[in-house]
């Protein structure tokens, strides 16, 4: 009870943060919103806190949380056919199989015209293969893919630091942050090869992005993304995964910011998954900045 008590506390916390700050190609300020609004300009406040929205861990009590803006991550609810082949090759999956897990996905989320006949097929193969039948709507979760055909006996994209559900979300997003994107999304959505997307990774860890030309090398020239616009501020998608250090699992909840809607913020999804040795508690992570 005292660790549940202490994740819902800490994801109170942040919900607070999110809405009562400002935001910029560092992440979220501790700016009230009146003074300076979210989402202008690219020159960074002198010597004031802020939290980072690439999935670095930060200490909330014995909470340890990462935040991910979901604009760095894969919108796999607008699966470009190439960038997702992309993505899938860089988990070893061969182009042949990609193409036809790509094909099962839109499949999956997509009302077939013909209910009875195509439809019907369609499901018949999930009955075959012990899959609950494709639901036909928008996926609600990034780990929803593991229930379509095809896509889980691909043990790569479920373990290891980089999961598929840890890079990809459900979106809508507008834009690439590139702030905020792991080494294999800039490697999927750019022109860049893995060794040059996890330069600009270790480059913005220390110095922010806040025009193209501060991309190391001149990298600036292939950024560009193939099938949405760059951009080096956060979207309004902002996912926790925190862990308490008594906990099994990791609890990782999307907070979806609705500043023009009747509530400031919505949740889209909460999971629960098991901790794995890839995601430990990280006592030594620097403490959460307090809101001034």
């Amino acid at each position: 009870m005292e660790s549940r008590a202490a994740l819902i506390g800490a994801t109170d916390h942040l919900a607070l943060v999110m809405v009562t700050s400002g935001f910029s190609a560092r992440g979220i300020e501790f700016v009230p919103q009146a003074s300076e609004a979210r989402g202008t300009g690219g020159t960074l406040p002198p010597r004031r806190p802020a939290i980072a929205l690439d999935g670095r861990p930060y200490r909330l009590g014995s909470v340890t949380v990462r935040l991910q803006d979901e604009g760095g991550l894969y919108d796999l609810g607008n699966p470009a056919r190439d960038t997702l082949e992309k993505l899938l090759l860089g988990y070893g999956v061969a182009p042949s199989v990609a193409e036809n897990m790509t094909a099962a996905l839109v499949s999956y989320a997509r009302k077939p015209s013909n209910v009875r006949a195509a439809g019907a097929s369609r499901d018949a193969d999930y009955t075959h293969a012990g899959l609950p039948a494709p639901r036909h709507a928008p996926l609600l979760t990034p780990w929803e893919p593991y229930r379509i055909l095809g896509w889980r006996q691909k043990d790569a994209l479920w373990r290891g630091p980089s999961s598929l559900g840890d890079i990809v979300t459900t979106g809508p997003i507008g834009g690439l942050n590139i702030n905020a994107a792991p080494a294999k999304i800039l490697a999927a959505l750019t022109g860049m090869d893995e060794r040059e997307a996890a330069r600009v990774v270790a480059a913005r860890t220390l110095h922010p992005i806040t025009e193209l030309g501060d991309l190391p090398g001149g990298l600036g020239e292939v950024a560009a993304p193939v099938d949405r616009p760059l951009t080096l501020l956060p979207s309004n998608i902002i996912r926790l995964k925190l862990r308490e250090m008594d906990d099994p699992l990791v609890h990782i909840v999307s907070i979806r910011l609705t500043p023009g809607a009747a509530a400031p913020y919505r949740i889209d999804y909460v999971v629960d998954l098991p901790a794995d040795a890839a995601l430990p508690t990280a006592p030594e992570a620097p403490t959460l900045p307090a809101i001034r």
